[in-house]
Formats: structure tokens, C-alpha cells, sequence
């Protein structure tokens, strides 16, 4: 990560307790570095002389940079000028960390640092990290540390928090980006190994059907009548086109009854005597010890560099011989374990390849073993047919190495024995393929230049940005904390009278509250009033009641029709007076009582309230989406329906009508409409129909207290809702109770 702190601390260290402090850097320079190249993987191989370089390039720059600052800004300082800050971190950032960085790749230079490549970016790197952990860090030092210390304190109030902030940003988004670049690395490498191991696999999958395409001639031909001729013409074209076969060959399977006959024909087609040969515990050539069926060499191809081959037999060894077996078992091309093949100068990994010939077609594993002929064998070299397939591009992007597993233990076959460095194994690619029965695992690994040259640019200069930015914004606040010097005693003043207004603000809003108390209580007291006076009403009025019923029973056959009329009304009228007061004991009942929320079915409640009203046949009331359970103080959601119900009804103009109640949620608030087709509120009335004891008609008209709406408004305003009228006066009225969830 390009980015130095321990820089921006060295250099303030220096400015404040001086260049005397020198040793004390170099020696923590020492000691951090030594750290790093222990718990670093990448740089294990790092020794003292790159160690000792590091730390010395990162001295002498905390002092060129101490030694400029001093130079050329008045010491010590206290940043009060914008001109003295964009000095100081010009000065003892990008300037003195030039000599840093062009110390470190000089000395790599001179001392011949093989171990530092690509020296531009590593370069740009110190540089950088270097500059930003100045900029950075050393305000830092000096706001811990420095001179005039309120100044500095008041700064650390004002830029430490942003200044974490900003660089937690910068390093977590720099991580976050740096590892999506790397997975694009290792994805496009992925690609490149992926390919490969597939040609890789087909070009030895070819391989072992040059051999399949010999056993099918076997097949075809009678087998006797094939001759040594016959046979170089049909594999000559094999190993023009083949660069990896060591040889061809076909091993008869010789019983030991036959054996004696077998080394006579073949004795005349040979200079020397032919015998069925075998390798003793020395690795000379014997005559082979006497078994029940030998595998004997008899005709290989180029003859001229395994003529000594002639009549091995195979079978002799024990390893080969099992992969004879299972040939011959399973009737497939199977494989040998890793062999040593002598090319030239040098040893070259190679295999066995044995593909079994039989008599005649066979299912099972008993009938391959009675109708064995013979094997044909092929030897290949590992290296050749592998570098027939990678390309030199190929070569300078990545290193291969092939393992055969079979036998649990890791047996190279390919590659260098090389081991990957911590960063080369983040990238590996692992591939197990079967060849010849065997499992070979191919590993992929990048090499160091295919690393240096995939670095991605675009993320170092985004980090560096996002650092360059953090530098401006370091800047900025000095900036801004130095102006606010200057400010204090101003905003001192300013508090003063920020407080006087303070405290004015605080009486005046006493007062206020003081008025909303007594507001509240004489609410209180007049909703108390209500209830006492509607509920003392209620006695003396049901006497009168009973008075008026007594004299028009005793007297109704002798007084005149009008003064009957008379009774009438006086009895309607205390109908209408009961009323009232049923009605404002409800209404200040609503405004007295504390509600708790309960669930209500929506649907049973209207059921109960049409019930109550004892709406008639001739009035439907339609329900739409009022199955719901909802939570709800009870009371007043019922007595506002209840009361619009009612109104409904009694102020309807026909003798039948509809009602529809529909539920809804939206914008989380309970939403519930009731609409009727009676005649309706005209817009302008629809204020006054809210209002206490009005009526639209006259109430010898239609019965009724002018509480309806009433109560409905303060029900509705119980549940923190509201209600609205919508209604042209004509076509019918829909009334909207509004509350939230």
C-alpha cells in the first residue's frame, strides 16, 4: 500500500524536539522495517543490505525535510497562515521525499538488488507513500505535541475525527478496490491456465490414440501376418507427427510353451541371437527367468535408438506389470508410473503406455485374460509433449508443473521444482486430469513478470487520489481552524448575547406553556360542565316527561284537539331534549375517558352497529375489504360509525337506500370511507353540519340532536385522525375517517 505514516511522524518529531533526534529515527526506521520483512511472505528473501538502505533514505528525508521547513517558515510554527501550511507540506512532503525515493532505487542500482524489479514503480510507490504520511501525519505530531497548545487543542476538536474518517474511507475503499482487481488478475490468468490445460489434456489425449490407432490395426489384420515392415510403414507416420513418442512398439503375449519357438523365429529376422530378455538387481540384460507368460518386445519403431529393446519383456517388472494387468482387465490404455528417459545430455521424465490387443471382441474381464494377444506399447517423454503446446508467450506468463498422484505421493513429471512465492499461490490454478488411467494433478502459477506487468495502475492512482484529496482536506482545516483563531473572541461576544436571547426565548416560552395549561384546564372544566349538566337535565326532564303523559291520559276526553296537539309537541320536544343530552354525555364522555388499543374485527363491528340502529330491510349496507382485524381504541371508532349510520338513515329522502363502508391501508394510515345515495351536503353547508347542535333541516322536519357529526369529528380525533365530507349536495354523501397505523 503506497502510504508511509511513519514519515509524516519523523519529520514532526524532528521539527519540534530538533535534528539532535536523528539516531532515534534511524533506529525506529531499523526496527519497523525489520518488522515488515518478517511478517511479509513476499520479501522473506529481503536481506540487510535492502533492510539498512530503507531505513537510511527514510532518515535522510525526515531531515532534508526538518532542515527546508526550518529554512523557509519561522519556527516553531504555528500554521495561522494559508501560505505557511501549503508550504510545510509541500516542503517536507513531495519535496524531501524525492530524496528518499532516488537514495533507495540508486543504492538498488549501484548494489546490483536483482530482488527489485520494475524499479519506476517502485519508485512512484516510495515517493507517494513517503509524501501522503507527511502530509498527513505530521499536523498530527504537532497537534499532540506542538507549541501553543489551545491553538492546537482547538484544532484537534475540528480535524482528527474527519481526518480518521476520510482515511478509513480511503483504505477500506482502496482494500475493496485492490482486491477487485486481483480477482480480475486471477480470473484472467484463470483463463489463460484453463486453455492451456485443456490443449494440454487433448494433445495427450492424441498421444494415446496414436497408440488406439495401431491397436485397431492389430485388430483388423491378422496379427501373424504383420511384419516388421508392416509395421514401421504404419507408425511411420505417427512419429513424424509426434513429437513426444520415444518409441512404438508390439509386445506378443508369449506363453512359456511357446517361448523356445518364439526367440527361433525372431533369432532370423536379427543379426544376434534373439531371447526374451529381463533387467537383473544391477540393471544388466538376462536372459528372462522362466514364468508362465512373458510380454516380450518384437517389433519397435525407430529401431535405431531402441534396437536394445528388442525382447524385454515388459512384464519383468513389477509396477509395469500391474499396469499390464489392468490393461488387459479392463481392456483400456493404462499408464506406468513416472520413468527416466535419457535424451542426449539430460533426463527426461517419461511413461509407459500399454493398449491391449485382443483375439476377438470380449465383455468380461475373464474372456479379455483367455483372448489377450499382445500390447501395444508406446514411450513417451513428458517435457516434449508439453512444450509442444505451450508457446514462448506462455512460458513468460506462467510456470507449469505436472505431478502424478496416483500413488498418494506428489512425483514430478514437468516444470521446475521451483516454489511459488505468496502471491504467485494466490493466483494458482490446479487441474487434475487422467492419462492412461493415472490422475496427474497441473499446477499454474504466474510468473514474477506476468505479476509486475498485470499491476493495475488504475488502482494505485485512484488510492493516490483518494490520499492527494485527504491532503487537501488536512489543508483545508489547518486553513479553517486558523481563521477560527481569529474569530474566537468574536464568537465569545456573540455567545454572550446568543444567551441573553437564550434566556428570553425560555420565559417567553414559559408563558406559553403556562396559557396552554390553562387552555387545557378550562377545556377540562367545560367538558366537566357538560357531563354534569346533561347528566342533572336528565331527572327533571323525565319528570316532565311523566307529567305531560299523566294529563294527556286524564284529560284527553275533555280537552280541545289543539291543546292535544299542544301535549304532542311537548312530548316530542322532551324526546328531542333526551337526546341532547344522550348525545353530549357521549360527546364529553369521548373527551374525558383514556382508550386502550384492542383488536376489533371490522366486519363484526359493523354487523353489531347495524344491529343497534336497527337498520330496516329496505336500507343495504355493503361491506368492501372489511374483513381485516385491525388495532384500535374501540369506543370511539364505534361511535363514529355508529353516528354515521344513523345520519344515513335518518337523513335519507327515500323510504330505501344503500350504504357501502370500504377499509383500506395506505401511506400507513387507516383509511374508512361510508358512502349513501341520500341527498347529500352541499359544500358549503358541509362546515356548518360539523358544528354542535346544527341541523340542515329543521328538526320538525328530521329528529335529531346536531351532535352527530359532532361526536364523529371528536371520536375520529381521539385516534389522532380526521374526518372529511365528500358530497356535491345532490348525489348522495361520502364521509372519510382518516387515523394512522
Amino acid at each position: 500500500m503506497p502510504f508511509s505514516p511513519s514519515a509524516g511522524i519523523a519529520l514532526g518529531a524532528l521539527i519540534i524536539w530538533g535534528n539532535g533526534l536523528w539516531f532515534g529515527v534511524l533506529l525506529g526506521s531499523i526496527l519497523l522495517n525489520l518488522t515488515l520483512f518478517l511478517t511479509s511472505p513476499i520479501l522473506q528473501d529481503v536481506d540487510v543490505i535492502l533492510l539498512s538502505t530503507l531505513s537510511l533514505a527514510q532518515t535522510l528525508q525526515a531531515i532534508l525535510g526538518a532542515f527546508l521547513i526550518k529554512r523557509f517558515i519561522r519556527c516553531p510554527t504555528a500554521l495561522l497562515k494559508d501560505r505557511e501550511i501549503f508550504k510545510f507540506l509541500f516542503l517536507g512532503g513531495p519535496l524531501s521525499c524525492l530524496v528518499g525515493a532516488t537514495f533507495i532505487i540508486t543504492s538498488a542500482f549501484l548494489l546490483r538488488l536483482d530482488y527489485l524489479p520494475y524499479q519506476h514503480y517502485q519508485f512512484a510507490t516510495w515517493w507517494a507513500g513517503g509524501s501522503f504520511g507527511v502530509m498527513i501525519f505530521s499536523p498530527f505530531v504537532l497537534m499532540l505535541s506542538g507549541k501553543n497548545r489551545t491553538l492546537w487543542k482547538q484544532r484537534r476538536k475540528l480535524m482528527i475525527l474527519p481526518l480518521i474518517v476520510m482515511l478509513s474511507v480511503v483504505i477500506i475503499t482502496y482494500s475493496r478496490v485492490n482486491d477487485w482487481a486481483n480477482e480480475n488478475n486471477q480470473l484472467a490468468f484463470k483463463e489463460i491456465a484453463n486453455e492451456d490445460i485443456k490443449s494440454l489434456n487433448n494433445n495427450f489425449l492424441t498421444y494415446i490414440d496414436a497408440v488406439a490407432s495401431i491397436e485397431r490395426f492389430y485388430s483388423s489384420t491378422n496379427h501373424l501376418n504383420i511384419t516388421k515392415d508392416d509395421f514401421r510403414t504404419f507408425v511411420k507416420y505417427l512419429l513424424l507427427n509426434k513429437e513426444g513418442i520415444n518409441g512404438l512398439s508390439w509386445n506378443p503375449v508369449v506363453v512359456d510353451s511357446d517361448r523356445e519357438a518364439f526367440e527361433t523365429a525372431l533369432s532370423d529376422s536379427v543379426d544376434n541371437a534373439f531371447f526374451i530378455s529381463e533387467l537383473d538387481s544391477q540393471g544388466k540384460r538376462i536372459k528372462a527367468n522362466k514364468r508362465s507368460r512373458y510380454v516380450p518386445v518384437k517389433y519397435i519403431e525407430p529401431m535405431n535408438e531402441n534396437a536394445k529393446a528388442l525382447g524385454f519383456d515388459v512384464s519383468s517388472n513389477l509396477a509395469r506389470k500391474k499396469a499390464l494387468d489392468r490393461a488387459m482387465l479392463s481392456g483400456t490404455a493404462q499408464a506406468t508410473a513416472k520413468i527416466s528417459l535419457v535424451q542426449g545430455q539430460k533426463t527426461e521424465a517419461g511413461f509407459l503406455l500399454f493398449y491391449p490387443v485382443y483375439l476377438q471382441k470380449s465383455q468380461t474381464a475373464a474372456e479379455r485374460e483367455n483372448n489377450i494377444l499382445g500390447f501395444i506399447v508406446g514411450v513417451f517423454r513428458v517435457g516434449d509433449i508439453t512444450d509442444s503446446i505451450l508457446n514462448k508467450k506462455i512460458n513468460q506468463q506462467a510456470h507449469l508443473n505436472i505431478y502424478d498422484i496416483t500413488d498418494g505421493i506428489l512425483t514430478p513429471l514437468y516444470g521446475a521444482n521451483e516454489t511459488p512465492t505468496f502471491y504467485q499461490k494466490v493466483f494458482e490454478v490446479t487441474e487434475i486430469i487422467i492419462i492412461g488411467g493415472r490422475e496427474w494433478v497441473i499446477k499454474f502459477f504466474p510468473t514474477t513478470e506476468y505479476l509486475e506487468d498485470n499491476k493495475s495502475w488504475q488502482v494505485w492512482l485512484w488510492f493516490i487520489a483518494g490520499l492527494f484529496f485527504m491532503s487537501l482536506l488536512g489543508a483545508f482545516l489547518l486553513s479553517i481552524s486558523a481563521r477560527s483563531h481569529y474569530l474566537t473572541n468574536e464568537v465569545i461576544s456573540r455567545t454572550a448575547e446568543i444567551e441573553r436571547n437564550r434566556k428570553e426565548i425560555e420565559n417567553k416560552n414559559a408563558l406559553l406553556e403556562k396559557r396552554n395549561k390553562e387552555l387545557e384546564l378550562s377545556n377540562t372544566d367545560l367538558d366537566q360542565y357538560a357531563f354534569v349538566a346533561s347528566h342533572d337535565l336528565k331527572s327533571p326532564l323525565q319528570a316532565i316527561e311523566q307529567l305531560a303523559s299523566w294529563i294527556k291520559e286524564d284529560n284527553i276526553s275533555i280537552l280541545p284537539e289543539a291543546s292535544i296537539e299542544h301535549i304532542n309537541t311537548l312530548q316530542q320536544r322532551i324526546v328531542r331534549m333526551k337526546a341532547m343530552l344522550a348525545d353530549l354525555l357521549l360527546y364529553s364522555r369521548v373527551s374525558r375517558e383514556e382508550f386502550e388499543d384492542k383488536e376489533v374485527h371490522l366486519h363484526k363491528l359493523i354487523k353489531q352497529l347495524i344491529k343497534f340502529n336497527n337498520v330496516q330491510p329496505n336500507f343495504v349496507v355493503g361491506c368492501v375489504n372489511c374483513d381485516q382485524i385491525i388495532h384500535v381504541k374501540a369506543f370511539p371508532l364505534e361511535l363514529a360509525l355508529r353516528n354515521l349510520l344513523s345520519n344515513a338513515i335518518v337523513h335519507h329522502d327515500k323510504k330505501s337506500g344503500c350504504i357501502i363502508i370500504k377499509y383500506s391501508v395506505k401511506d400507513s394510515f387507516h383509511h374508512l370511507s361510508i358512502t349513501d345515495d341520500g341527498p347529500g351536503i352541499a359544500p358549503h353547508l358541509q362546515d356548518i353540519a360539523t358544528k354542535m347542535f346544527n341541523t340542515l333541516k329543521s328538526r320538525d322536519i328530521t329528529e335529531g340532536s346536531g351532535l352527530g357529526l359532532s361526536i364523529v369529528n371528536k371520536a375520529i380525533s381521539r385516534l389522532n385522525g380526521t374526518m372529511s365530507i365528500d358530497s356535491d349536495g345532490t348525489n348522495g354523501s361520502c364521509f372519510h375517517l382518516r387515523w394512522p397505523v
